[in-house]
């Protein structure tokens, strides 16, 4: 927008009329600005199977964290914790949160590694952490459902606490590596690429405290079966990290939106990647 005004005051200061700038974000009308606000995000969300596949994940991923918000209570009032008590499980879940410091360190080091070789750095070389939180949602889950009530009574309340370290570093994990791929896989795009994403996860999201009640409930099939049913679900996205490595790159090129706005970055970019 900036450049736009320099141009526009140089044409009419000194006359010059064959300056030429490119801006991508560029809607010169109200239907452009409802084709990037509104049909693209729906577009991108619709068609795109790698956009398809991350928000899925993270929304769920991250819905959990809403469902135990309305169950988790519940199930350490019944191992003998008062209600204040059973209240600060919730902080092993942001201990597990610190963990995700490690994998930067290793995308640092691959990054480095690549750049001192004079190598392109590719999206895929970002989603270590995703390879290890997708089996770590997996592992964390089937610990806390298989060491609470009915199942495991009189067990010590620090054994299913210790299960929600790893559900906060695989949950926070699997959200900042899956953003951080959008936004280096569609680069131009990415705001309506976040934008799909934002939508699924908001609507999840709402959705897993209603869930919590029929799983949880008094009416539900009880606190083990239903954090058994939550780690099949989450079984299932430990293919996805295998997906990505092996046919992330080919969806990429096939992808109008990826393989524009990575030839258009390419054009305005003014330091190389």
């Amino acid at each position: 927008m900036l450049l736009g005004r320099k141009i526009r005051l140089l044409e009419k200061e000194r006359g010059i009329c064959n300056l030429r700038w490119s801006n991508p974000d560029s809607t010169p009308d109200r239907k452009a600005l409802l084709e990037a606000v509104v049909i693209r995000p729906v577009r991108i969300l619709l068609t795109e199977p790698l956009v398809i596949m991350v928000a899925v994940i993270s929304a769920v991923s991250w819905g959990i964290i809403y469902l135990f918000a309305e169950c988790l209570l519940g199930i350490y009032v019944t191992m003998g914790l008062s209600e204040t008590e059973a209240s600060l499980p919730f902080l092993a879940i942001a201990v597990g949160v610190l963990f995700t410091f490690f994998p930067r360190l290793w995308d640092m080091s691959v990054v480095k590694t690549r750049r001192r070789r004079g190598e392109h750095i590719e999206p895929e070389d970002k989603i270590m952490g995703f390879t290890i939180a997708a089996p770590a949602l997996t592992v964390g889950l089937a610990w806390f459902s298989w060491t609470i009530p009915p199942l495991a009574r009189g067990l010590h309340w620090a054994a299913p606490t210790a299960a929600l370290v790893l559900v906060g570093f695989a949950v926070n994990e699997l959200a900042y590596t899956l953003s951080a791929y959008l936004s280096d896989a569609y680069l131009l795009y990415s705001a309506s690429a976040f934008a799909g994403l934002a939508f699924v996860r908001a609507i999840v999201s709402g959705l897993m405290p209603l869930i919590a009640h029929e799983l949880y409930g008094p009416r539900g099939p009880g606190a083990n079966l239903a954090g058994s049913i939550l780690t099949a679900v989450s079984a299932l996205f430990c293919i996805a990290p295998w997906v990505f490595i092996r046919f992330s790159k080919r969806l990429r090129r096939r992808s109008p939106f990826a393989c524009y706005s990575l030839e258009t970055h390419r054009q305005i970019q003014i330091e190389e990647d």
